[in-house]
């Protein structure tokens, strides 16, 4: 039997700090409930990568950065196995810890992960929009493309960040009447 693999991907979890409508993963009640541990599928891509010439691995969801350490266990044994491309698909919203954040975009660059940020309209009815800016800063400033917030000020720009043309601004109050 011939069988030509060269990208493997995996279903970390399926539940997700959003419910946005156009995700199924979301709606779906019938999944199984938790992650899928590393402890599992240790030592698969090692073994996939000794008789097929894999090219990506990859993890999404749900939110696969719920559970990091799976997540970043399974990405750091594709990198030592020799898997050139190692992506995790995130909506950047898995923790209001801002330590935990820079913890986990840390980990993310350590085995050259790319991040694939779900930050569009689609994803902004219900996920944080300064919290995925936040993550994908910390990670710029990982890979030492952005600065990190120093939380000095500084003149404000409309310049996105990653170079994605202009950024939005900020929200303004509502002017009062009379005013």
């Amino acid at each position: 039997m011939y069988l030509n693999l060269d990208r493997v991907e995996f279903t970390m979890i399926y539940h997700c700090t959003g419910r946005c409508a156009h995700c199924s993963q979301g709606e779906m009640s019938d999944h199984p409930p938790g992650h899928l541990p590393y402890a599992l599928c240790e030592g698969v891509l090692t073994r996939l990568a000794q008789r097929f010439p894999l090219r990506s691995a990859m993890c999404f969801g749900g939110e696969p950065l719920l559970w990091p350490g799976d997540t970043v266990a399974l990405l750091r044994e594709a990198k030592t196995a020799g898997i050139p491309r190692r992506q995790v698909i995130t909506n950047g919203y898995f923790s209001r810890d801002p330590v935990r954040v820079a913890q986990v975009a840390g980990w993310l660059g350590e085995v050259g992960a790319e991040v694939l940020l779900s930050a569009d309209a689609f994803h902004q009815r219900r996920i944080p929009l300064p919290a995925a800016l936040d993550f994908a800063r910390r990670l710029a400033a990982g890979a030492g493309i952005y600065p990190p917030n120093t939380g000095r000020a500084r003149k404000k720009s409309r310049v996105s960040p990653l170079g994605l043309g202009r950024a939005p601004g900020p929200a303004r109050p509502p002017r009062r009447p009379g005013r």
